[in-house]
């Protein structure tokens, strides 16, 4: 027989999870979330696929060894030599990549948003100085 301690915070959670409020609420997303920050998967991902992260590791050797290195050659003795195979393949690490990609790929579209809204402002700015003028 299973049993909990409600008084527990941490036991109280976990209920809250199966709860009509917190899935409304999306606490299991949450947890998903929190659970996929420390994946094996999700890391090696990151550190393959994310070109600010190779970037960032690129800068940092230059600093240390004052030697240029190109992403290409850091991401394959990546691959190669020092992550896990396990966490590269399989369906895991493919679910991974699609994540890290579709994160990626939001923030290269939000520039685009912003420079519309830039866009927009001096049209707005010279707006209100036609009102002004008037």
């Amino acid at each position: 027989m299973t049993t909990s301690d409600l008084k527990k915070d941490d036991q109280l959670d976990n209920v809250f999870l199966l709860t009509k409020e917190g899935f409304a609420r999306g606490a299991h997303i949450e947890l998903r979330d929190r659970q996929d920050a420390t994946s094996r998967y999700i890391l090696a991902a990151l550190l393959t696929e994310n070109d600010s992260i190779i970037g960032a590791i690129r800068r940092e050797l230059r600093r240390i060894v004052d030697v240029l290195v190109d992403d290409e050659h850091i991401v394959k003795v990546l691959r190669e030599e020092v992550i896990k195979r396990e966490t590269l393949e399989g369906p895991s690490a493919e679910t991974a990549v699609r994540r890290c990609c579709r994160v990626e790929a939001k923030k290269l579209r939000k520039p685009k948003d912003e420079t519309a809204s830039a866009v927009d402002g001096p049209a707005a700015s010279s707006e209100e100085a036609a009102s002004a003028g008037e």
